[in-house]
């Protein structure tokens, strides 16, 4: 919701032109949908008449059509951000390849069934076509990514900072949430990836965490002198087994 943020000049998503096609008489949001899709609501879907049906499938794909039209707004955003005169800090939250599923290879719409939700389809022991899906999106995010950053730099007058980092890594691989293994050492395996001025890219080191991200960029770009903290790792198994207790796991990500 844009009201969120308010520390932010400028929001940027989808206006209604972007969202004029999949405007309906009633929107479901992803409760509703979710609750459509697991409880006896089903029925409607599955006994009712053909204007039913058409209705409550219709309703029930709303949340995926509009984090999908989120997600393609966002790349076409970027370039026309970078176009804009005047310095400016950018920040794009791009919830994908990340489930769920929204996109084929080369962008094509994919079929969804059941329940809205942002839990990783992935996770373990979900079977092939989970990873089939995955690994789909993700050649299609990446050719995005990479054809966005083309523009951003055909646009800017002055070569921009550009950050590409993840917040978490996989979750496919058994034992992440138990805290161990190689389930683990994926799930804390993030691409981090920089565009910075040539004199800056000695300062980047293969052990880098996000939390010395701007401590490296204030440094050298802008002159700050911020000491770099520890480059921890810590493991919560939330929402699983606690609230928030927090575990140093340098040590198990060898």
């Amino acid at each position: 919701d844009h009201e969120l943020w308010i520390d932010a000049d400028r929001y940027l998503g989808p206006d209604e032109v972007d969202l004029e096609r999949l405007a309906q008489p009633f929107e479901l949001n992803a409760f509703e949908s979710m609750l459509l899709q697991s409880s006896v609501g089903l029925i409607l879907t599955d006994l009712g008449d053909r204007e039913v049906r058409t209705w409550t499938q219709m309703r029930a794909s709303q949340p995926y059509d509009l984090l999908r039209e989120i997600i393609l707004h966002t790349f076409k955003s970027l370039p026309e951000v970078a176009a804009s005169p005047g310095p400016k800090f950018v920040f794009a939250h791009i919830v994908a390849p990340h489930a769920p599923y929204l996109f084929g290879a080369n962008g094509e719409v994919t079929k969804q069934s059941g329940a809205f939700t942002l839990v990783e389809s992935g996770q373990e022991g979900a079977g092939m076509d989970a990873e089939r899906r995955y690994a789909e999106q993700a050649i299609f995010i990446t050719s995005s990514i990479e054809s966005t950053i083309d523009e951003i730099l055909a646009n800017s007058d002055v070569p921009p900072i550009i950050i590409l980092q993840a917040d978490h890594g996989s979750g496919a691989a058994p034992g992440y949430r138990n805290g161990h293994g190689e389930g683990l050492r994926q799930r804390m395996a993030i691409l981090n990836a920089y565009l910075l001025p040539t004199a800056c890219r000695s300062e980047l080191y293969s052990s880098i965490t996000p939390v010395n991200t701007f401590r490296v960029v204030f440094n050298c770009v802008y002159g700050a002198e911020y000491p770099y903290l520890p480059d921890d790792v810590y493991f919560s198994p939330w929402p699983y087994q606690s609230d928030y207790e927090f575990t140093l796991v340098n040590d198990r990500l060898d």
